[in-house]
């Protein structure tokens, strides 16, 4: 993962979406205190892979979907967890 050279907390805050989209293209940046060694890093985000509906693997939506397990959710309701 490259990084770049350290910025200043003022340099950060005035830069931050140059940051950000140093961020989004791999590379980290680290953030310090004037000439102090880095204290934080701006880091890309870890990718996370596009999440499905699990239990409608098919694509196919049932023709009783509005009222799938109605009688069990009323049950809860009513206080019958039976």
């Amino acid at each position: 993962m490259p990084v770049v050279h350290p910025v200043t907390i003022h340099e950060a805050k005035t830069t931050l979406s140059k940051l950000v989209a140093l961020a989004e293209q791999g590379v980290s940046t680290p953030i310090s205190r004037g000439h102090a060694s880095p204290s934080a890093m701006i880091v890309p985000a870890p990718h996370q892979a596009k999440r499905r509906l699990g239990g409608i693997r098919s694509g196919h939506v049932p023709a009783d979907f509005d009222t799938m397990a109605s009688g069990a959710i009323e049950a809860m309701f009513d206080g019958d967890q039976g």
